[in-house]
Parts: structure tokens; C-alpha cells; sequence
């Protein structure tokens, strides 16, 4: 089956703005279900740590980020969809855990720069100063769900559903416009 040409909710977007960019995963896997022991399980995938609540970890050429109880998203840049579906139904296997391919319904948003945190405090009920390199946590920004990643000090990522793509990221330019020089 040939890979399916992904349209970005945000490729007719015309501005650019400082710091905030559209981040293209070419892959975002919903794992439901994980098993206790899925850093087993995912042990090839090179990741530096245990998965584990309100954390992320990264691999050699994925992410695992937590999203709620028992369920993950991991993202790739450079493995196709099929790639990790086929790769987590062997490794799966029999623990009953369900792997969805949400490539195409997610938007990633990268926040970068000494207001990243600033900004996003105008509109998250989150601690947001309190994340540490690593932290994940689905949670409200301005009226939009989303999983909030610390990816370093000043560096985050809002993954938020495709449908608000453009809406997140018009809101995240207005919050940053005070910002701007």
C-alpha cells in the first residue's frame, strides 16, 4: 500500500512568526492499552529511559510521548506510519495494546525563545514554568486540547487535533505578538 500525501492544516498559513513553527512528523501512533512493561517491549526503539506518566522519551528516530493512563503517542520524523504500525504489532503482540495511526489528525507546533514560556502561560492553567526538559501533559491552551511537550529549557511543542491547527497557531501568534520587536 503507497504511503497517502498528508496536507498540513497549516501550509496556506501566511505568516511567519519568530520562534513558532509547524513541526511535519511524518508519523503520530496512538498506543492504547500500553502494557507495565512496554519499555520492554520497545526496547530496539533505543529509547533513553522507562516510559512513564507526564514524561516523554526519545529514541534514535521516534518520540514517546505520555498521553493519558495507559496510553502514548509516538512520533517519528523519518518512519512512515505502516512502518511503526507493522512494528508495534510484533513487538505488541499479545498484550492486548492497540496501536492507531494519527498522522493525519494531529498538528505539531514548536515554541522556541526566552518568552516560549511566557507566552504560553497566557492561555494554559498549567504550571508551564515548573515543566522540565521531558515533561508532557494534555491540557487546555486558550480553548484548545492539547499535549503540551517540554522538548528543552525554551523549547516546547503543543500537539493539538488538525481541525485547530490554524486556530492554535493564529492564537499562539497574537500571545506572541507583545513579544515581538
Amino acid at each position: 500500500m503507497p504511503e497517502v500525501s498528508r496536507r498540513s492544516a497549516l501550509e496556506n498559513y501566511p505568516e511567519a512568526v519568530p520562534g513558532i513553527r509547524e513541526v511535519r512528523c511524518r508519523s503520530i501512533v496512538q498506543i492504547n492499552g500500553a502494557p507495565k512493561d512496554l519499555h520492554i517491549r520497545l526496547k530496539d526503539w533505543g529509547f533513553e529511559s522507562e516510559a512513564r506518566p507526564l514524561k516523554a522519551v526519545a529514541g534514535a528516530d521516534a518520540r514517546l510521548l505520555w498521553s493519558a493512563p495507559d496510553q502514548y503517542l509516538l512520533t517519528s520524523e523519518s518512519r512512515t506510519p505502516l512502518d511503526l504500525l507493522a512494528t508495534l504489532e510484533t513487538q505488541l503482540g499479545d498484550s492486548g495494546a492497540t496501536a492507531v495511526d494519527l498522522s493525519h489528525a494531529r498538528t505539531v507546533i514548536e515554541l522556541s525563545g526566552l518568552q516560549v514560556r511566557d507566552i504560553l502561560a497566557k492561555g494554559c492553567p498549567l504550571d508551564v514554568d515548573a515543566m522540565q526538559p521531558g515533561d508532557c501533559a494534555p491540557c487546555l491552551l486558550a480553548h484548545f486540547n492539547v499535549l503540551l511537550y517540554c522538548q528543552a529549557p525554551r523549547t516546547f511543542q503543543v500537539l493539538v487535533f488538525r481541525s485547530f491547527g490554524l486556530a492554535c497557531m493564529e492564537w499562539l501568534a497574537h500571545a506572541a505578538a507583545e513579544f515581538q520587536a
